[in-house]
C-alpha cells in the first residue's frame, strides 16, 4: 500500500512540475527549436540542387556541364529524366523548368546525354535498336527545348553556347539539317566563336556540302563559283565578297580591273596583276586576281583586311572566318576571347595559310557598278 500511495505522489510531482509556468515554457521553447531545425534541414535537403556559392561557381549549371563544380543537380537531374522516360518530352521539360531547375540546367543535362549516346555510338557498345531509340528521344527533347529557347534566349547569358549545345542534342539524334539551322544561329549570336564555324562546317561535310566555307560577319555570302585555293590564298567571286562587305563595287571591263569603295577606303585590283592599289598607294600581292569560270576572283583576305575587317582561316574544315568590329560588337554572347583562342591560322601568312578572292563578270563589255551601304571593318593587309 505504501508503494501505491509513494507512486501516486511521485505522478503528482510531475505533473504539477510540467503544469509550472517556467518549465512550460522551457518545453515548448525546445519543442519548437527542434521542429524549426527539422523544418530547415529538410529544406535545405530539397533545395540543395539548386543553392549556390556567393562566387556563383557552385550551381546546377556547373556540375551538369561537368566542370567539377555544383552540388547534386547533374545527378538530380539525370535520375530526373531517367524517372520519367514513359512520358511525353514536351511534359518532361514543362515540369523540370516549373521545378528548381532553370532552362541551361536542363540544356546542358540532356546534353550531357547527347554526348554520353555519342560514345555509345562510337564504341559500338549499344545495339542498333537501342540507339535509334535514344536517338528517336533526343530529336523529341531537342524539338521541346528549341520552343522554349524562342522565349529564353533574350534573358540566357551565354545565348551562342545555350544554342551550340542544342545543336549538338539534334546532331546526336541524327537531325543534321537542323543542327546546323540552329548552329547558324549560334554563330550570329556571336561571329568571333570560331568552334561554332568548325561544327557548323563539319556538319556540312556530313551533309555532302564539301569544300572551302566561307563566313562574313556571320553570314555566308553566295558565290555563284565556289571559292579555290591557290598558291596557298583562297580567292573568291569579287561581287559577293564585295556585297558581303557592303561596300560598293566598279569593274572596269577595258583595263580589266575591279575597284571596291567602303567608307572612304578605295581598293583597286587589275586581273594578272600582283599589285593592288588602296587608296592610291601600290601593295604587292602573293597572289593576282584572276578569271575563273568566266568570272573574277579575288584574294578574300585582302580585300577584307584593306577594309579593316578580322580574318580567320580555320584549317582543319577549310573555314574561312571574317568579321568586322561593327559585328562583333553586335554579337550579345559573353566568353567571346575565348571562344577566338581556339588553333587556327590567318590569311596573313604564306603559303601555308589562306586567302579570299572574290569574281567579277568579266563578260561584261561596260562598266558596271554594284552599291551597297555598309559597315566598317579591321585588319592588315595581305
Amino acid at each position: 500500500m505504501k508503494n501505491v500511495w509513494k507512486s501516486a505522489a511521485i505522478v503528482a510531482l510531475s505533473v504539477s512540475l510540467f503544469a509550472a509556468p517556467g518549465l512550460s515554457g522551457m518545453q515548448s521553447a525546445f519543442a519548437k527549436d527542434q521542429g524549426d531545425r527539422q523544418v530547415k534541414e529538410h529544406a535545405s535537403k530539397a533545395e540543395e540542387p539548386q543553392m549556390a556559392s556567393e562566387s556563383g561557381d557552385d550551381s546546377v549549371t556547373g556540375d551538369t556541364y561537368g566542370d567539377g563544380h555544383g552540388h547534386k543537380g547533374y545527378t538530380g537531374l539525370l535520375k530526373a529524366l531517367e524517372n520519367v522516360q514513359d512520358k511525353p518530352a514536351g511534359e518532361v521539360i514543362a515540369n523540370l523548368l516549373q521545378s528548381k531547375y532553370g532552362f541551361e540546367d536542363v540544356l546542358g543535362t540532356i546534353k550531357v546525354k547527347a554526348d554520353a549516346l555519342a560514345q555509345e555510338i562510337q564504341a559500338g557498345t549499344a545495339s542498333t535498336a537501342d540507339i535509334e531509340a535514344k536517338k528517336e528521344e533526343l530529336k523529341a527533347y531537342a524539338e521541346k527545348l528549341r520552343e522554349q529557347l524562342k522565349n529564353q534566349l533574350e534573358s540566357l547569358k551565354e545565348k551562342d553556347t545555350a544554342l551550340s549545345n542544342l545543336a549538338d542534342i539534334y546532331a546526336a539524334s541524327g537531325s543534321d539539317t537542323e543542327a546546323a539551322d540552329v548552329e547558324k544561329e549560334a554563330i550570329k549570336q556571336n561571329v568571333k566563336n570560331l568552334e561554332s564555324y568548325s561544327k557548323l562546317a563539319k556538319l556540312y561535310e556530313k551533309m555532302g556540302k564539301k569544300g572551302i566555307h566561307a563566313f562574313v560577319n556571320g553570314e555566308e555570302p553566295q558565290f555563284d563559283v565556289p571559292p579555290v585555293i591557290k598558291d596557298g590564298r583562297t580567292l573568291v567571286p569579287f561581287r559577293a565578297i564585295s556585297k558581303a562587305l557592303h561596300a560598293d563595287v566598279t569593274w572596269d571591263a577595258q583595263e580589266k580591273s575591279v575597284t571596291v569603295t567602303k567608307e572612304g577606303i578605295t581598293v583597286k585590283l587589275i586581273i594578272g596583276s600582283k599589285t593592288a592599289y588602296v587608296n592610291g598607294q601600290e601593295v604587292q600581292l602573293d597572289v593576282p586576281a584572276q578569271t575563273l569560270d568566266n568570272r573574277t576572283v579575288v584574294p578574300i583576305a585582302f580585300v577584307s583586311q584593306a577594309f579593316d575587317a578580322v580574318v580567320k582561316w580555320i584549317a582543319e574544315t577549310k573555314t574561312v572566318v571574317i568579321y568586322d568590329q561593327t559585328a562583333a560588337n553586335a554579337s550579345t554572347s559573353t566568353g567571346t576571347a575565348a571562344a577566338d583562342t581556339t588553333t587556327t591560322t590567318t590569311d596573313t601568312t604564306t603559303t601555308t595559310t589562306d586567302t579570299t578572292t572574290t569574281t567579277t563578270d568579266t563578260t561584261t563589255t561596260t562598266n558596271t557598278t554594284t552599291n551597297t551601304t555598309g559597315t566598317t571593318a579591321t585588319g592588315a593587309s595581305n
